[in-house]
């Protein structure tokens, strides 16, 4: 009997089910997890989009600067010399006086006619210089393009639609040489006589603009910074002094004036303005990408937060889940003890 019931009970061993290794799997997992979420890139994509726009707006604004402020800048340190060369011009503004030129008369053939050559007298000179006696300063600013620049005379095609049109120059007046008109078209004018004046201007960007004025210069010296109204009149091939070629532009204006040191003061001005609203740009910009910033922050850290109290829920719930197989084997194995 002893034999028989010893026999008769069975030697169960019944392992519990575990899910430790589950759970320490899922808790290193979450916080891979979780340190990959707090990691923030550089900058996202709207941010480079920003910060592309604002060195954009960095170059072509200091490009503007640089270039309104070229002329002003090197014109107004010269100005502030005193050391300049008087040029040597005999002037009878008596005799000047008494030349009454005839009333001007447009014609389009001559100014139609124009081409860019050796020849800088050509009846299209005399007729455009006959026009501007009859012009106010006043008149010529009015017609003046200011848009209009080096860019534009290089380009052949706009060259041409350029004859006639008057810009404005400035730079370094380094000659001026007095002229008398005459020939045929000075007297066809009743011109012959009277002088104007020839010379050129060397802009701060190494151009060489040549001109002629009808009004004679007041108390202007070589070297000083000057500006000029005039018109495009050709392109001007000419021999040089060591035996070469040169092509530049050829205009003619009324008179020819000193750079003041208030416009500059001016200048300097407008470009404070362009410093202070570039400065309030970057500032908007740069409150955007610190906005973005501290958004994405939030949302990583709001996300991170609710991932974590779900991870806590479902040890939480593994634990509980745990336990409670862990007794139903105990049980279990205690009833197969007892029969």
């Amino acid at each position: 009997m002893l034999l028989f019931g010893s026999s008769a009970v069975p030697n169960i061993v019944v392992k519990p089910k575990s899910h430790t290794k589950n759970n320490e799997e899922i808790s290193n997992n979450s916080e891979e997890d979780m340190s990959q979420n707090k990691t923030v890139p550089i900058a996202s994509r709207k941010e480079w989009i920003y910060l592309a726009i604002l060195i954009l707006l960095a170059v072509g604004i200091g490009l503007y600067i640089v270039k309104s402020m070229d002329d002003y800048s090197k014109i107004a340190q010269n100005n502030s010399s005193t050391d300049y060369e008087d040029f040597e011009l005999d002037y009878d503004k008596e005799k000047q006086q008494q030349i009454k030129p005839v009333k001007f008369e447009p014609n389009k053939f001559v100014e139609e006619n124009i081409l860019d050559s050796k020849y800088i007298t050509t009846e299209a000179y005399y007729h455009y210089l006959h026009k501007i006696l009859f012009m106010t300063d006043e008149d010529i600013k009015k017609q003046t393009d200011l848009k209009l620049g080096w860019r534009n005379l290089i380009k052949i095609k706009e060259r041409e639609t350029m004859r006639g049109k008057f810009m404005r120059i400035t730079g370094e007046l380094v000659k001026l040489d007095k002229e008398v008109l005459k020939g045929k078209y000075a007297d066809q004018r009743k011109m012959k006589g009277l002088a104007v004046w020839r010379g050129v201007i060397f802009s701060s960007d190494g151009r060489l603009y040549l001109f002629t004025t009808t009004d004679p210069p007041e108390g202007i010296k070589k070297g000083q910074g000057v500006e000029l109204y005039a018109m495009f009149f050709k392109i001007w091939i000419y021999e040089t002094t060591s035996g070469g070629e040169a092509k530049n532009p050829y205009f003619l204006g009324k008179n020819i004036k000193v750079i003041p040191r208030l416009q500059s003061n001016q200048q300097q001005k407008i470009t404070v303005l362009f410093l202070i609203v570039f400065a309030v740009i970057c500032i908007l910009l740069g409150y955007g990408i610190v906005y973005e910033r501290q958004q994405a922050k939030k949302f990583t850290n709001s996300y991170a937060e609710r991932k974590l109290k779900r991870l806590k829920e479902q040890r939480e719930k593994r634990k509980t889940q745990d336990e409670s197989d862990t007794d139903s084997d105990d049980d279990e194995k205690t009833d197969a003890t007892e029969e």
